[in-house]
């Protein structure tokens, strides 16, 4: 049976351009390179979508963009300096990069989960050693 072709999509178009413009893997996966900067740009898009998101919200008609701070999270390639995006009432509480953490939870969990060194047969151990870590994303119902 003949495997299917792949139709070409414009990610990977987009792709192809880009990796175009390197001429070597430092300039790929370099301390500046297109790795890091596409991690980058893409986390602070969400953000401002997270922002324009929340400011749509009923209860946010009085509020608006306001400036944008500097934070460094720890990310699977290197450190990033983000731009984080701030509204003027300060209710915006961003999900993806949430306020006081420097590492992205999914990027955390499967860092957690690497340390395993056996697949995980008991998930509520998992759930635990991760609630441990992170407790700000397992609120304690009272």
């Amino acid at each position: 049976m003949a495997r299917k072709k792949k139709e070409p999509n414009r990610a990977d178009e987009l792709i192809d351009e880009l990796l175009g413009a390197c001429s070597s893997p430092e300039d790929i996966l370099g301390d500046s390179g297109l790795i890091k900067q596409l991690t980058q740009r893409v986390i602070e898009r969400a953000l401002g979508g997270e922002l324009t998101h929340h400011l749509k919200a009923p209860s946010e008609k009085d509020n608006s963009r306001n400036v944008s701070s500097k934070k460094t999270i720890q990310s699977e390639q290197r450190d990033l300096d983000l731009s984080i995006p701030r509204d003027r009432k300060s209710s915006f509480e961003p999900i993806l990069v949430p306020k006081h953490q420097r590492r992205i939870s999914g990027l955390a969990m499967r860092n957690t989960l690497k340390r395993w060194t056996r697949p995980i047969k008991k998930w509520k151990a998992a759930t635990s050693h991760f609630a441990i870590l992170f407790p700000e994303h397992f609120p304690l119902d009272s």
